[in-house]
């Protein structure tokens, strides 16, 4: 019976192939969600900065924005989690 615990090095390590659906953690959908998000979160800054408590148009469509950025960088992360 074998031991499926057991490193043996006598043969090279196999590798897993990645799923070929998932991007890689470096992909421009990824790239371009984190860019989105720093650029919505300094957007609602500045806005925030300027009118003070009012809560301008500009900065509640920023928190939007950025909330669908880290909406969607969340899920990209739990869909490469699963595969």
């Amino acid at each position: 019976m074998t031991d499926p615990y057991r490193i043996d090095l006598s043969q090279p390590p196999s590798r897993r192939p990645s799923p070929s659906g998932s991007p890689k953690p470096g992909s421009a959908k990824v790239t371009l969600l984190w860019i989105v998000l720093a650029i919505s979160v300094a957007a609602n800054l500045l806005s925030n900065i300027v009118a003070g408590d009012e809560g301008t148009p500009l900065g509640l469509a920023a928190g939007v924005v950025g909330l669908g950025a880290i909406i969607g960088l969340i899920v990209h992360y739990v869909k490469r989690r699963r595969a």
